[in-house]
């Protein structure tokens, strides 16, 4: 890939800026740890964190056996290598929407199970999971679905999929050619885990998200946190988004609520 795309962002703007063009990406490479140290440097408020036990309210078993039912990774499902507790932020989440409420939710990552893909759930994964057991959980809502992987796509009654391509923000504009110009209540990613792909979800997910509604980033490795610090710092500064940083023990999740 060309260095030119780093031309905007991370040239400098001096003399002979052409023939030192080695500095752009090493500019874009320190970027994101420099912002964390200049916000540790101010003091800047720091992300409110919260472990994901906080958000168990002895109701979420339904919706974990759901998940497990349809081979999510979502829930305790032994069966998998790497499992989360994440259906007691979704439980919170969903029973503060309302159960029987029209809902429309999107999902981005569907759970490919071709190998030679990236983030993929491993060749016994069910894409379309979470999507089923949400659709059994909540019997009045619409389901949307996105993947990389246009093999899997699948269409039934209340669900809906199309192809997205999280590395390429452009793609996101074919969620609006197959669904229709939609709100959602809920939009979960659970896609590629990279932080450039995040930001393109995230994008989407506030310019099309429904008041009281909510964005979830899921899996994100600990090592990462830092990022989302920085990104906090950004998100959090609107009057009607409320952040959190959930502490998953394996991984975090960051979760985002409109509020107005």
């Amino acid at each position: 890939m060309s260095i030119a795309i780093l031309k905007e962002n991370f040239s400098s703007d001096s003399a002979n800026d052409n023939q030192n063009k080695h500095h752009w990406p090493e500019a874009a490479r320190r970027f994101i740890p420099q912002l964390f140290k200049l916000i540790r440097h101010v003091k800047s408020p720091v992300v409110k964190k919260y472990h994901i036990s906080n958000f168990n309210d002895g109701t979420a078993d339904e919706l974990g056996e759901l998940f497990n039912k349809y081979n999510s990774d979502k829930a305790n499902n032994k069966n998998k290598p790497r499992f989360h507790n994440y259906h007691l932020v979704y439980n919170r989440i969903l029973n503060q929407l309302g159960r029987e409420n029209r809902l429309n939710i999107l999902e981005i990552g569907l759970g490919t199970n071709d190998t030679s893909i990236a983030s993929n759930m491993g060749e016994n994964g069910s894409p379309g999971a979470s999507l089923k057991a949400l659709k059994e959980y909540l019997p009045n809502s619409n389901l949307y679905g996105a993947d990389v992987d246009k093999k899997i796509l699948f269409e039934e009654e209340r669900i809906k999929t199309c192809f997205v391509d999280q590395m390429k923000e452009e793609t996101f504009e074919g969620l609006k050619a197959k669904f229709g110009t939609i709100k959602y209540d809920l939009v979960i990613d659970d896609g590629l885990h990279n932080v450039c792909a995040n930001l393109h979800t995230l994008l989407f997910a506030l310019e099309n998200l429904n008041v009281n509604g909510w964005v979830v980033i899921e899996d994100i490795g600990k090592m990462k946190g830092a990022n989302w610090t920085v990104i906090d710092q950004i998100v959090s500064q609107a009057e009607n988004l409320e952040t959190f940083l959930v502490d998953g023990h394996q991984t975090y999740m960051y979760v985002v609520h409109k509020t107005n």
